[in-house]
């Protein structure tokens, strides 16, 4: 069997339709992501899986963006409500525990819900440092903490939780977005600081999690420009992907494009999706995320990204079998009982924040 093709799409609803089917056994993606126009109910996001799966020849990482708080892929109910990984904070402060403990929860439990429904990997934790002026509105709460000491630590928690579910974990955003002033989605982030300055903050976290766990964990780029760098945003550029994120930050495992459709890539590598593609793959990114569901765009996304390298698909296969040896069993009554624990007191401050701000909220 020769190896899939280096991109990982998004499909339109609950169920596959027959344009997408028929182009995903021509194209053999590398794997899918889901979002919330796909996740109704349980039983319905599994037939959606094996239905995915059913259409390629290799078994593909099928993905998430899990976070928590406004990053909720899975609705509640039916799934059991998580917070924001800002919010968790309430549990050091309450003194119910540590917040390197909460984060462990929070990550473990919400593997537990990903692998019931046959999902297998989560684009978490954001490892992202918000700097003084950064958009708020993009990272928030998304954030642990704006403290580098706390995150660098509490993120090897987040993956940690993951693993032991039976989850493949993504750190992102590589090499950091946390200086961000604008959202990517919508245009180019521009992080004019000094290399010494990221390397002393906006770094480390990435890399205290790839020093530890090497190629068994994910990696995602930000759309981001370091102008003292290189003049291409970070996902076209072969200079940062080396010198900065494989040789400084010391990541060593299978390394997505975010979403090529976003807002900050126009203007570079042309508007033609199919050119982004090309330079992401060529700039040493293993594969590309093209999250919206536009079937009739797969095939120029997929002939431009071409086969997915040896090493990229190597990588992949590397993390997904590590995370699957780290799973230990957890019963329903257990899980149960570390959400009310860990989970439910972040839940209930934010839901008395909301109350104060608008007392009509339910």
């Amino acid at each position: 069997m020769s190896r899939p093709t280096a991109v990982t799409f998004g499909v339109a609803g609950h169920e596959i339709t027959d344009q997408e089917r028929d182009l995903i056994k021509q194209i053999q993606p590398f794997g899918f992501i889901l979002f919330r126009r796909n996740c109704g109910q349980p039983k319905q996001v599994r037939a959606l899986i094996a239905d995915l799966k059913s259409c390629v020849e290799h078994d593909p990482p099928i993905m998430i963006d899990q976070e928590g708080g406004r990053v909720n892929r899975l609705p509640s109910p039916p799934w059991p409500p998580f917070p924001a990984p800002g919010a968790l904070s309430i549990i050091e402060e309450a003194e119910i525990g540590t917040l390197d403990d909460a984060v462990y929860w929070h990550a473990r439990l919400t593997g537990e819900v990903l692998r019931n429904i046959n999902v297998s990997v989560n684009c978490a934790p954001m490892l992202d440092i918000p700097a003084e002026g950064s958009d708020d509105g993009v990272l928030g709460d998304r954030t642990i903490s704006r403290d580098v000491d706390v995150v660098e630590t509490a993120g090897l928690h987040y993956v940690r939780g993951l693993r032991e579910a039976g989850i493949v974990p993504v750190i992102k955003h590589l090499p950091g977005h946390g200086r961000a002033t604008v959202d990517s989605h919508a245009a180019l982030p521009v992080i004019d600081a000094d290399i010494e300055v990221l390397e002393a903050s906006d770094f480390r976290p990435f890399a205290a999690a790839s020093l530890l766990y090497g190629d068994r964990v994910l990696g995602m780029t930000g759309h981001l420009l370091l102008p003292q760098i290189d003049d291409k945003p970070v996902t076209l550029s072969a200079k940062i992907i080396q010198d900065v994120i494989r040789d400084k930050i010391g990541f060593a495992g299978h390394l997505m494009a975010d979403d090529i459709e976003m807002g900050a890539l126009s203007g570079y590598s042309g508007n033609a999706i199919g050119d982004r593609a090309k330079h992401a793959i060529e700039a040493g990114c293993d594969s590309v995320l093209f999250c919206a569901p536009k079937p009739d765009l797969w095939m120029e996304v997929a002939d431009a990204a071409g086969e997915i390298s040896e090493s990229g698909w190597a990588s992949w296969q590397n993390a997904a079998g590590s995370s699957k040896a780290a799973a230990t069993p957890m019963d329903h009554e257990s899980f149960l009982s570390h959400h009310r624990r860990w989970l439910t007191p972040a839940l209930v401050a934010l839901s008395n924040q909301r109350k104060q701000h608008d007392p009509t909220a339910g």
